[in-house]
């Protein structure tokens, strides 16, 4: 489980094999990291289902506003309208989506 923290800007949650139907208690906590600037959550089972994109992107500004990379890989049950949530990011410079199904 995370701990958020003010000053964190990184958080490495590759192959952690989140739960789908626990999704929204780690994308809660990642909200609260107001300085992320670099999220991995690559080959877990994200999906767009349950809303998980729009829990991260809900109550911008108020979610990780500095994110610059995020990594999405692997997440097979992430689609197009699961990333089309993503557009509040305005600093986002890198998404990686590969191995997803668009």
């Amino acid at each position: 489980m995370l701990t958020p923290r003010s000053a964190c800007n990184d958080a490495n949650l590759n192959f952690c094999i989140l739960p789908p139907r626990d999704n929204h208690e780690v994308i809660e906590q990642i909200r609260q990291l107001k300085r992320l600037e670099y999220l991995n959550t690559s080959d877990n089972a994200l999906t767009d289902k349950n809303k998980t994109m729009r829990r991260l992107a809900l109550g911008y500004p108020d979610s990780p506003v500095n994110l610059k990379h995020l990594d999405l890989s692997g997440n097979k049950r992430i689609r197009n309208c699961g990333l089309e949530k993503l557009t509040c990011f305005r600093n986002l410079e890198t998404l990686i989506i590969s191995r997803i199904n668009i």
